[in-house]
């Protein structure tokens, strides 16, 4: 049976190379300002550009604005 990953928390290009290369079917940046992971959407818009196709991008948020989200 085949298993899907979600690597999450990435905020560097050596660790979405690491979860690619790794496997992983799903790479997470997470938009919560008091987790020690908060990426700035800047920042995860470059990392985000180095996920090849087929593999989904995730982003977690806690209670967000929609002025957030839509950033």
């Amino acid at each position: 049976m085949p298993v899907d990953v979600k690597i999450c928390g990435l905020s560097t290009s050596d660790t979405v190379m690491a979860a690619v290369e790794g496997g992983a079917s799903f790479v997470g940046f997470v938009f919560f300002d008091a987790s020690p992971r908060s990426l700035a959407p800047e920042l995860a818009g470059r990392l985000m550009a180095e996920v090849p196709k087929g593999i989904i991008r995730v982003g977690v948020v806690v209670d967000a604005e929609d002025q957030s989200l839509e950033a």
